[in-house]
């Protein structure tokens, strides 16, 4: 909290790279940038960003924490939350790096 607060208060702009970062942590950030093998797939607001993947066809389960299941889904195991029939892009598969990249590159972020 103690960096939140102090950018906050000198109106910096903060840089943090965390690998697997609990949901307490992640949650005091304002926006994430999700990598995919060097490719960007998705870069915004922490508030949008399960919105934007569920537009895509990815569900976050009950049971799992934003943080896992941005990391969880450009691997081949995210391939399991993809659902077809949720997708708004009208994907029938589960997207590859390069392919979340050019659906970011199209989308409104």
């Amino acid at each position: 909290r103690s960096i939140v607060t102090f950018t906050r208060a000198a109106m910096t702009t903060r840089i943090v790279a965390l690998l697997q970062p609990g949901p307490e942590t992640f949650s005091q950030f304002d926006e994430v940038i999700v990598l995919a093998e060097g490719y960007v797939i998705f870069s915004g607001p922490i508030d949008d960003v399960v919105e934007y993947f569920s537009d895509l066809g990815y569900e976050l389960p009950a049971t799992m924490d934003v943080a896992d299941f941005l990391q969880l889904i450009p691997t081949e195991d995210g391939a399991a939350l993809f659902n077809p029939e949720k997708s708004v892009s009208g994907a029938t598969e589960h997207y590859t790096p390069e392919g979340f990249a050019e659906a970011f590159q199209n989308s409104e972020f």
